[in-house]
């Protein structure tokens, strides 16, 4: 069997061509999942917490402490973050750099409960 001239010139062509699309696919492979390893190799697992109606900051306290009794090692991290009415947040506590679960409550200064409430929040007037 005989191959032509315009067969190989085609194959050459077709083969170039493919080579041509595999080197920057593969360079923008390599790219992204070194991206992709970075977001999911994050061990941080930080657990969040928001206390209910006219509960402050302060409500999971005793849950912190009851959890961190027992505990093993590194003892859970607390963070109690406060958000205000006229939008400053305020913190406490810091997360342990060892801490791969820190627990993250978050208050607000408005806290109460009632149609009223919900209603005065969404007209964008504070309710005390």
């Amino acid at each position: 069997m005989k191959v032509s001239k315009k067969t190989v010139l085609i194959f050459t062509l077709v083969c170039l061509f493919l080579l041509g699309l595999a080197v920057p696919s593969y360079s923008w492979t390599r790219k992204n999942v070194q991206k992709i390893e970075k977001f999911y190799n994050s061990k941080l697992s930080p657990i969040i917490m928001i206390p209910g109606s006219s509960a402050t900051e302060n409500r999971f306290d005793g849950l912190v402490t009851k959890l961190n009794q027992d505990r093993q090692g590194t003892k859970h991290s607390l963070l109690k973050v406060k958000v205000w009415n006229d939008g400053r947040i305020t913190y406490s506590g810091s997360i342990d750099a060892k801490d791969n679960e820190p627990i993250i409550v978050i208050g607000f200064e408005n806290n109460k409960d009632g149609y009223s409430n919900i209603k005065a929040s969404q007209d964008g007037e504070p309710s005390l």
